[in-house]
């Protein structure tokens, strides 16, 4: 019996090893280092089936391997699912955020995610420019208010874009001024339709400072196929003038195919439908969910709103009511 204490007491410290690698893999810092990372898929795979391999020959048997590692939770879960070994799922937890923090922090794609248009453009692919709320202008990509937590933005764009969309995002500066912005916005799918991108294979969606500017960038480019998505981006209550700021200077020149969404127990925003009666150009829809969330529905990819979103922007051959 005393010939298994020192094997006892070493499976001990690498539980004690690997507990201490999850705790902080799941903490704030952890998150965000490798939310900022810019790990590609590839890259990604590459390190992860060599390290499983040596360990465990089957691992190809899992021909989706790449998935469950996209965040800390599903990287630990996915791993102990794999194998029993608890230095198995430390190498490859070790293995992922090692090479995370070893990657330069520059212009980074992951997946098909830019912050900028890319220098080489997929004229057959389907872009989408998501435009986050104002609190990322305030507090940065990581931001948090009491009453809806997290706003979790890197995870709305990965989001988007395993849906196989080409995402462009980008955290604004503070203050900005959203009507010159969206003139940004504007140039930006001007320059995706001169290198050949189809028109309705371009949605501009935005969250409510995002949804704003969304709205004024339709009426900058009066362009009936492009498609725009606002998420509870029309003010109501407080937010009154607002609503009536968008619609009277940018309600006539509203075109495109336009989907408002909003949650029905949001208290600060509401209904597009003032600035869609003043739009002779525009082919739109609303949709009031039922979710209890209210603005904070927004501020996670629930699929509640995303398969909407995806549903209109992947599809733009559906016909809307007012088509």
């Amino acid at each position: 019996m005393t010939s298994d204490k020192p094997e006892s007491k070493k499976k001990s410290t690498k539980s004690a090893q690997i507990q201490k690698f999850v705790a902080y893999c799941e903490s704030p810092q952890g998150q965000k280092a490798l939310s900022d990372s810019g790990l590609q898929p590839a890259q990604i795979q590459a390190m992860v089936e060599r390290a499983a391999w040596l360990v465990d020959p089957d691992i190809n048997r899992f021909p989706n391997a790449i998935e469950p590692y996209r965040d800390c939770r599903r990287i630990r879960q996915r791993l102990f699912s794999l194998t029993a070994s608890w230095i198995t799922g430390l190498n490859l937890l070790v293995c992922v955020y090692g090479a995370a923090q070893a990657l330069p922090n520059q212009h980074k794609q992951v997946d098909a995610i830019y912050d900028h248009i890319p220098e080489s453009i997929d004229t057959s692919g389907k872009y989408l420019i998501y435009l986050h709320g104002k609190v990322i202008e305030d507090q940065g990509p990581h931001a948090t208010i009491r009453q809806h937590g997290s706003y979790q933005y890197h995870a709305i764009l990965r989001a988007i874009a395993g849906h196989g969309f080409i995402v462009i995002s980008e955290v604004r500066q503070p203050r900005t001024i959203g009507s010159k912005y969206a003139h940004k916005v504007a140039e930006q799918v001007r320059s995706l339709i001169q290198a050949g991108v189809q028109a309705e294979n371009i949605t501009v969606a935005g969250f409510s400072k995002g949804g704003g500017i969304a709205i004024m960038t339709s009426a900058l480019l009066q362009n009936p196929k492009i498609n725009f998505v606002i998420l509870a981006g029309c003010g109501k209550g407080p937010r009154s003038g607002h609503q009536n700021t968008l619609a009277q200077q940018y309600g006539p020149y509203l075109h495109g195919r336009m989907l408002s969404l909003y949650d029905a127990a949001d208290e600060s925003t509401g209904t597009c439908q003032e600035c869609f009666d003043r739009a002779s150009g525009l082919n739109h829809k609303e949709i009031v969910l039922q979710t209890g969330l209210g603005h904070g529905l927004f501020f996670a990819p629930h699929k509640e709103w995303l398969n909407i979103v995806f549903d209109f922007a992947g599809k733009p051959s559906v016909k809307m009511p007012s088509e």
